[in-house]
């Protein structure tokens, strides 16, 4: 380790638990990145998809709920746009 890392001030353990429940990153393509500025919009977007596609989906992916979801997503949505801003 390198001799200018400093830990005398660090808390062993302080994100063990976060670490354990996982993480829900999802990297975004750039250019669909552009439309979404932060994780508030991105989050607003999926709650709307999933407001109009209800029925669609079970909060369990299957393989027709996956199919169900591509299919969704190819429909031309003119709501998304209100659900970004």
């Amino acid at each position: 380790m390198r001799d200018e890392y400093n830990f005398e001030k660090g808390e062993r353990g302080k994100y063990a638990e976060r670490y354990k429940e996982g993480t829900n990153l999802v990297l975004l393509d750039p250019e669909v990145a552009k439309y979404f500025p932060n994780s508030k919009s991105v989050n607003r977007a999926l709650q709307g998809l999933i407001s109009q596609g209800k029925d669609r989906f079970r909060k369990t992916p299957t393989a027709s709920s996956l199919g169900a979801l591509n299919e969704f997503s190819k429909t031309p949505n003119q709501n998304l746009l209100h659900f970004i801003h």
